[in-house]
């Protein structure tokens, strides 16, 4: 959690944020910098970039798609944006 930029950061916060609440302010105390991008909505991560799919050769396209849409939804534009956009640096 010491590491800049932070790895795997927004799984890590997310992940962080489904702790018991002790946990949670265990590390809001050892690790300030990370403490304060906790407060953050990450729920974008339960569903898939649809445009991640252009990065996916045309012959398993289909194939990724449906098995993705069997355990998610694509984010909406406006969670895109707000992906996209994140700034995930620990102070």
């Amino acid at each position: 959690l010491n590491k800049k930029p932070l790895k795997q950061a927004i799984s890590t916060l997310y992940a962080i944020q489904r702790l018991p609440q002790a946990q949670q302010n265990f590390i809001r105390d050892r690790f300030p910098g990370v403490g304060k991008l906790i407060e953050g909505d990450y729920s974008m991560i339960e569903r898939y970039n649809p445009a991640f799919l252009d990065l996916i050769p045309d012959a398993y396209k289909g194939y990724v798609r449906e098995k993705l849409d069997a355990v998610a939804e694509p984010m909406s534009e406006a969670e895109i944006q707000t992906l996209l956009s994140l700034n995930l640096f620990a102070e």
